[in-house]
């Protein structure tokens, strides 16, 4: 993002810089990579990734008495009716259908956008915000599953970022912010991977990031856990950090199981699908997760909606909306449900500047010989405005529901590719105040934004309707939704 405001001292180091020519026979300059083709769809498979918060010493205790194996199945269970009775929180599920041979994801992202760099703003006031960047909070889960040797392997990889606090170390503002002025922020982020310790050959790559060890799975997404087919796995247990923070006294338990299709020969139905619909269905996560512990993930994904259709009679579930488009195989449909919302970029102070000194040195920089420009200004507000923000600058967002997808057909049947989004309007985050009226107010906002999205590669029947995967979404207090879940359906037909 532009820096929106005149910092000072302003710094402008000149440089001279290579000539195409050098650039072409410099081999430290990254060329990018050719694009590799998609390896063929092999047979369905289904995984659920389940984030549970426990009390860690009741935890300890059942551990003591049930040492952990391989299958978590018992302790999956008692975690269920902690939760039952209220003493165990469900956090998150992901559940993604996919086909052998490609990736799928799942994600719940937050943009939190945050300043790194502040301006004076004058006497008595805020400093100003002059850049910003955005880390994506929330939950990322990506699988697949891989083949070696002949024996079929599932595989994930999560990873779980929250903001934990937000400090501006600056005295006026500590002594005058609102508890959601959003600062300089702390991340706690847990991430679940895995590698051998074999030599990597990418460590050749001056570009590459430095590594410990070769992936163990050498196919389209390395570096996730690996798991057995039908088992109840504890991927992760992460406690809570030692920090003194009396709302996050629970550990974060992670499970995972998953299940692997046969490969099915069936005559490809060609033609014979015209439409494509996509229902969302909100449902309680209590309710989904207890029915899940009786269901294999494939079956769940075949499931799903005649048990959604009784919740939403019992009021545990609602339609979120449903979009549906002709469809035609080899053809990329595009179905959007969106709100066009436009919303500042950039701010600029309503300041006056004045230059009152000037001046030039000469400076060095990574070997090369350049300027530096130095300016001392004096900022005073403008009457009437005190020095509150102007918006120069904006942009467009589009809220809601955006589709893509392509049918296919191969020797086992229909296959769908696609892409799910719902991006959401969370809050508008204060960066800067002034004060009027000896109140201080809101000056400088920028909204915030959450989206869900999946995506993947499923195999369908046609007529029937398919869980293409569950997944979470903000609310407005900023944090993830753990009392629904959103349950994402498919039909060709």
């Amino acid at each position: 993002m532009k820096k929106p405001f005149v910092t000072v001292p302003l710094l402008l180091l000149a440089l001279a810089s290579p000539c195409l020519a050098e650039e072409a026979a410099n081999p430290f300059i990254k060329k990018p990579a050719a694009k590799q083709p998609e390896p063929p769809a092999g047979a369905s498979f289904a995984s659920v990734l389940e984030n549970v918060l426990v009390p860690p010493d009741l935890l300890d205790d059942w551990l003591r008495e049930h040492p952990l194996k391989e299958d978590a199945t018992a302790l999956r269970a008692a975690v269920q009716g902690w939760v039952v009775e209220g003493k165990a929180k469900l956090d998150h599920i992901a559940l993604n259908l996919g086909t052998t041979g490609r990736k799928t994801t799942n994600e719940t992202i937050l943009e939190k956008m945050y300043p790194t760099e502040f301006g004076p703003g004058g006497p008595g006031a805020w400093p100003w915000p002059t850049a910003f960047v955005t880390r994506n909070l929330g939950h990322d889960v990506q699988s697949g599953v891989a083949t070696a040797e002949g024996i079929p392997s599932l595989w994930a990889k999560m990873e779980y970022c929250e903001m934990t606090s937000s400090e501006s170390h600056q005295l006026l503002i500590e002594r005058t912010r609102q508890p959601t002025d959003l600062f300089l922020p702390r991340f706690h982020t847990k991430r679940l991977s895995q590698r051998d310790t074999n030599v990597d050959e990418a460590a050749a790559d001056p570009f590459a990031e430095p590594v410990r060890g070769k992936s163990m799975i050498n196919y389209n997404q390395p570096h996730g856990l690996v798991f057995k087919p039908d088992v109840m796995q504890l991927a992760g247990r992460f406690d809570p950090v030692l920090d003194g923070n009396p709302d996050n006294p629970l550990s974060r338990l992670v499970f995972y199981r998953g299940s692997i299709a046969a490969p099915q020969k069936v005559n490809p139905a060609k033609g014979d699908v015209s439409r494509m619909s996509f229902r969302t269905i909100r449902v309680s996560l209590l309710t989904f997760s207890s029915w899940l512990q009786n269901q294999s993930p494939m079956a769940a994904t075949t499931e799903a909606f005649k048990a959604a259709e009784g919740w939403r009679k019992e009021s545990n579930a609602e339609n979120v909306g449903e979009l549906s488009t002709l469809a035609r195989a080899g053809t990329w449909s595009t179905l959007e449900n969106i709100e066009e919302f436009i919303y500042p970029t950039e701010f600029m102070p309503s300041n006056d500047t004045e230059i009152i000194e000037q001046w030039e040195e000469g400076k060095k920089k990574d070997g090369k010989e350049g300027v530096a420009t130095f300016k001392r200004m004096k900022i005073t507000p403008r009457p009437g405005l005190d020095g509150a923000g102007l918006a120069c600058a904006f942009d467009t967002r589009n809220l809601g529901n955006s589709i893509e997808a392509v049918l296919s057909n191969d020797d086992q049947g229909l296959i769908l590719s696609c892409y799910w989004g719902r991006v959401l309007h969370i809050a508008n985050p204060v960066y800067h105040r002034i004060k009027v009226d000896g109140e201080w107010i809101p000056d400088v906002t920028m909204p915030l934004f959450s989206w869900s999205r999946i995506t993947a590669d499923v195999r369908l029947q046609p007529g029937q309707w398919t869980l293409l995967g569950a997944t979470s979404e903000f609310l407005k207090t900023e944090k993830v939704d753990r009392e629904h879940c959103l349950l994402v359906f498919v039909k060709v037909e």
